[in-house]
């Protein structure tokens, strides 16, 4: 058996969030969106919750487990008997439950250019001078990594 720790929120009766526990029966191979759909089926159709492909594509299932944000619908659940916590992705505006209100993020993503923009012409590699290629082809390590990725050397 599972026991789940769930952050119920209803703005239109709660003043503050506050957790309920739910007992599920645990099932090899079961995520976390599973036992989320046996919570609302077969104990508490109140609970408010997102998800839609099952797939882990579309990201409306997403919540923080234990802390950690993941897709519950990816996220396998473990029987080690310890509790499970579940809660909404914290840096969203909580509409209900584990729903959250993603409008804003969403606006300001299609508020940017999906492309980026060259300050320069742009010069294919078979018109570079080859050891201008030579040399980005053998920086293969960590400093590159990171020039490439900034969050990698912080």
């Amino acid at each position: 058996m599972l026991v789940l720790k769930v952050y119920r929120y209803d703005p239109d009766r709660d003043e503050d969030g506050y957790y309920t526990i739910y007992q599920v029966p645990f099932t090899e191979g079961m995520r976390v969106l599973d036992a989320l759909n046996y919570i609302h089926d077969n104990l508490d159709g109140s609970l408010a919750y997102r998800w839609v492909c099952r797939a882990g594509q579309c990201g409306s299932c997403s919540i923080r487990v234990n802390g950690k944000a993941v897709l519950a619908c990816q996220e396998e659940v473990k029987d080690t008997g310890n509790v499970i916590v579940l809660e909404p992705l914290q840096v969203f505006p909580v509409i209900k439950d584990l729903v959250v209100d993603t409008r804003e993020a969403y606006d300001k993503l299609l508020e940017g250019d999906p492309y980026l923009k060259r300050k320069e012409v742009y010069c294919r590699p078979d018109e570079a001078e080859p050891e201008d290629i030579t040399t980005s082809r053998s920086s293969g390590n960590a400093s590159s990594a990171g020039a490439a990725c900034p969050r990698a050397l912080s």
